[in-house]
């Protein structure tokens, strides 16, 4: 098919595609190629192999076949690697009726060599549809480039007399109101009207007679009669021998600036009503304009700052720096910038100023025009935002944490009741295993709340039993020189909320008294039950009448200045150093008890201590919130086969003996890909799913909604200490039958198993 020659390689090595469907003939094309230099990126004889290997490997160029393998043939290829890839094709074949050769060009190949053809005039048809190909692409930057451009741009043609417009982009388009379609042909005049300056007019006309660029500002008009200013540049262009060919114009809209440079005398009016300080000074920095935003700004009126140097009164950045930007306005024309300023009475101000130089008639520097914005408050949020972010991050780091230790405490849990069977003589000491890992799972999920920043599930609480517990958790780590008392009815309603967060009001309220209490005191935890029939005098606005049960912590502490009592619920407001609080405790606690219905209120004063009290609806009566021994549910399977996925070994292991003891023959996985290896061969004997969410290389969701495709109507377990509430809508969307909270302990695996294998 090919006679060899001893061509010279090309100049750089170029990837070419082969595809071919006859196997003799692409590995003849792949040897003799890389003889002359090229590197071949694959071979290929059908359509979905040819497509791969272009994305994997793509190359600067394919030779195609136009009959290979497939439901596709080599011109519907070639079409996919040109439209997806910007690939170019070169047909190779024996084809070449007519019919064939219309196809072929329909997707706009860079050759087509019939066989047999002469090595040469394949080396020659690369090389050629090679340059070709980055010639095309370089012209397409090009027009991309200019059809980008945000100025306007036409091309008129100066070898015909009238230098008829041939080509214009969007931009043009945009500015002017005409389409490429109704100005081609037409000279550019066609957009002045009668205000066009005759001048600007003139000396475009002679650059243009002259064959020289030109750059004037004139008005021109839109196509719906608007006018508008525009910077005009006129650039001649020629042919290699110097001959004048074309000329091209660029347009500039600066209606907006124009238009603020004519109408800035008549805007003094506005300027009065400006909230921005709006000042001119004179070359010697005296006042000479002082509006009334200046005023309001910085305190001084008018008359006590007209005429004198003000800047040493309000400006607080140190000598050097301000001769600095004077001297950028002076060499530039403008500065902008944020400087501290400050007021009349000392109060400190950060202000976004803008100095602009302003000159006379004659060009000459007359003065300085500063508009400055009052930044503080801003800046002030801005600091808030940066603290809120902080506690984000502390949420998702807590989170994380959370997460591992659900993964260490879930063996321990699980295996408690195997260490009960095996240990029957201890029942004692595993049953304190059991309440402590309880507990410390408790913790976990109340880091997991805040971590989610989401409201907890409601129930009745009874705020005695928080108040015994926060008595405990004091006692353990605040100073020893504070004591602690403890009141609470004994016939205590209870209220419907969510424990965790009240457990935070406590928290947050107890901190705060032993912050008050730095030489030591007394700090009193109570809860009593209240009937509020009225609203009495110093109780808050929000306040409620009804049964409430009130909670209060109070210390014996410093108290509460007047002057601050107004502002101590204020998010971020706090009187501790930067590094000993956020200033969100309050905020928090006033968010939590508004949240459940209730209301807050302080009672303080200097050097007698402070008593917050919160007021919330009661629910239901003490003895219906007596705690109850819970029943453990207890389960034996009869025989089936489970699954059970879990990436952490200790918690397989003790899975393993648990479900074992349960009569349940088990399988261990540690992720879904392992799990989906042995379902491969196993489904017909599983008849239930426990997975982990939280896995690497493939996690929960991903393997649980493959294996649902497999087997649609297994039963499926989802266990994870983190699963957030999108999370778990995904997964029942799937059809997951049940959540396991880890760690959990036999009995929540037992009830659960059973509602699958035996639903009453």
């Amino acid at each position: 098919m090919l006679t060899a020659i001893n061509a010279p390689p090309p100049q750089a090595r170029t990837k070419v595609l082969i595809v071919e469907d006859e196997g003799i003939v692409a590995r003849d094309l792949k040897r003799r190629l890389e003889k002359q230099g090229f590197e071949i990126s694959g071979i290929a004889d059908n359509a979905v192999d040819a497509l791969r290997l272009a994305v994997e490997n793509p190359p600067d160029l394919a030779l195609m076949d136009i009959i290979i393998q497939g439901d596709r043939d080599g011109i519907a290829t070639a079409l996919e690697l040109r439209t997806r890839h910007d690939i170019p094709v070169v047909f190779l074949t024996a084809h070449s009726d007519m019919a064939t050769i219309q196809r072929a060009r329909s997707v706009l190949p860079y050759g087509y060599l019939v066989k047999p053809f002469e090595e040469r005039e394949l080396l020659t048809t690369i090389e050629m549809a090679t340059y070709r190909h980055q010639t095309d692409a370089r012209q397409r930057l090009y027009q991309r480039a200019i059809s980008a451009t945000t100025v306007g741009m036409l091309v008129t043609d100066a070898s015909q007399p009238d230098l008829p417009i041939i080509s214009c982009n969007a931009a043009f388009e945009r500015i002017s109101g005409y389409s490429e379609a109704e100005i081609i042909g037409r000279n550019p005049r066609f957009l002045q009207g009668p205000e066009s300056d005759p001048e600007s007019v003139r000396v475009m006309r002679d650059a243009v007679q002259a064959g020289r660029d030109c750059q004037v500002t004139l008005r021109n008009y839109r196509k719906d009669g608007t006018p508008f200013w525009c910077e005009v540049t006129i650039s001649p262009v020629r042919d290699a021998s110097g001959q004048l060919t074309h000329f091209i114009g660029v347009e500039n809209d600066v209606t907006t600036q124009r238009q603020a440079d004519e109408h800035i005398r008549h805007q003094a009016a506005l300027i009065d009503q400006a909230n921005d300080a709006i000042c001119v000074f004179d070359l010697e920095s005296r006042v000479t304009f002082w509006n009334p935003g200046a005023v309001r700004l910085y305190g001084f009126a008018t008359e006590e700052v007209f005429g004198r140097p003000i800047m040493d009164s309000i400006c607080r950045e140190p000598a050097e720096k301000r001769e600095a930007f004077i001297q950028e306005v002076f060499r530039v024309g403008h500065w902008n910038g944020e400087i501290r300023h400050q007021t009349k009475d000392g109060r400190a101000l950060t202000v976004l100023s803008r100095l602009t130089l302003l000159t006379d008639a004659h060009g000459l520097p007359s003065g300085m025009l500063a508009v400055n914005h009052d930044l503080t408050e801003t800046k002030a949020l801005e600091q808030q935002l940066l603290r809120s972010q902080r506690q984000e991050t502390l949420g998702a780091l807590a989170g994380g944490i959370a997460h591992d230790l659900n993964n260490a405490l879930a063996p321990i849990l699980m295996g408690v009741e195997l260490l009960k069977a095996k240990y029957p003589g201890a029942p004692g000491i595993v049953d304190l295993f059991d309440s402590s890992v309880r507990r410390a799972a408790a913790m976990i999920r109340q880091l997991l709340t805040f971590a989610k920043g989401t409201a907890g599930e409601r129930s009745p609480v009874q705020l005695s039993y928080l108040i015994m517990e926060m008595q405990g958790i004091i006692e353990s780590t605040f100073p020893k020189n504070i004591t602690v008392q403890v009141h609470a009815d004994s016939n205590l309603p209870t209220v419907l909320a969510d424990a965790t967060q009240l457990h935070q009001v406590l928290l947050n309220l107890c901190v705060n008294a032993r912050d008050a209490m730095p030489t030591g005191g007394t700090l009193t935890l109570a809860a009593t039950k209240v009937e509020v029939s009225v609203v009495q005098a110093g109780m808050p606005p929000n306040a409620k009448t009804g049964c409430h049960v009130a909670v209060s912590v109070r210390d014996t502490g410093t108290g509460i200045p007047l002057e601050i009592r107004e502002r101590i619920f204020d998010p971020f407001f706090s009187t501790k150093a930067a590094d000993k609080g956020t200033g969100l405790g309050l905020s928090t606690v006033m968010g939590i008890v508004k949240g459940h219905d209730g209301f807050l209120k302080v009672d303080s004063a200097p050097g007698q201590g402070t008593a917050f009290t919160a007021y919330l609806p009661a629910a239901i009566s003490a003895a219906e919130a007596a705690p109850q021994t819970k029943w453990k549910m207890s389960f034996q399977g009869q025989g089936e086969t489970i699954l059970f996925v879990d990436d952490e070994p200790a918690v397989r292991e003790v899975a393993r003996e648990v479900l074992q003891r349960m009569n349940f023959r088990v399988v261990l996985a540690s992720d879904g890909i392992e799990a989906l290896m042995w379902l491969n061969e196993h489904q017909s004997i599983l008849r239930a799913v426990i997975t982990d969410q939280h896995m690497p290389n493939q996690d929960g969701l991903v393997f649980v909604s493959i294996l649902k495709k497999i087997l649609p109507d297994i039963p499926v377990i989802v266990s994870s200490g983190r699963l957030e509430d999108d999370m778990r809508k995904k997964f029942q969307a799937l059809g997951v039958n049940a959540f396991l909270d880890k760690p959990c302990a036999e009995d929540q695996l037992a009830a659960v198993l059973h509602s699958i294998f035996a639903p009453a």
